[in-house]
């Protein structure tokens, strides 16, 4: 039987932002080791995250973790998929929940609850839904990797959640719609 891993995407540049969005102060640390820690506390057999922007300074801040590093981030998210399904496709792995270093909301505990929602459904593709909206985590079944290990541009992986809607199931995760992408909102982190 296969086994489970996270990929997690921290290779933009944050430009609407303004500065790293991986490195901002959060809880006594920076965010995206906030995401590394709830990561390593989840079920998922194995992690990964694909670095690109300022890949050196971000990686000498970052708690162990194995990372892969997409030369070609500023083609954008699909780019970075396709960089990580390079190593996950080596592995075996059957499970794959892709999320972003910004959510700060994200919890083992949300991830442990996709990753049993994906046991318990026959679908191919849970997806998280919160506000009008719906966006990672997402998690997906083995026979989608070819088709991320294609993924280019900008688009990420919303094209082929469309395309495949009649195999997809929704996770309820409301707080996921807090992001960390403009100046405005790193004042949701001193507010956690």
């Amino acid at each position: 039987m296969g086994e489970s891993m996270v990929l997690i995407l921290a290779a933009g540049r944050s430009s609407r932002l303004g500065q790293a969005k991986q490195l901002l102060p959060y809880k006594g640390d920076i965010l995206l080791n906030h995401v590394i820690t709830e990561v390593q506390a989840s079920s998922f057999d194995h992690n990964l995250i694909v670095l690109g922007y300022q890949y050196e300074r971000i990686a000498d801040q970052l708690l162990s973790i194995p990372f892969v590093v997409n030369e070609k981030w500023a083609e954008g998210m699909g780019q970075s998929i396709a960089c990580g399904m390079e190593v996950v496709e080596t592995q075996n792995i059957e499970k794959l929940l892709i999320c972003l270093c910004d959510q700060p909301y994200l919890s083992s505990e949300v991830l442990d609850d996709i990753l049993t929602q994906s046991h318990n459904s026959n679908k191919g593709i849970i997806v998280s839904e919160y506000g009008a909206t719906q966006g990672p985590p997402v998690l997906f079944a083995k026979p989608y990797f070819s088709r991320l290990r294609q993924l280019s541009g900008d688009l990420g992986a919303k094209k082929l959640i469309k395309e495949n809607v009649a195999d997809v199931d929704y996770f309820p995760f409301p707080r996921g719609q807090y992001d960390i992408d403009r100046p405005e909102d790193i004042k949701l982190l001193d507010e956690l």
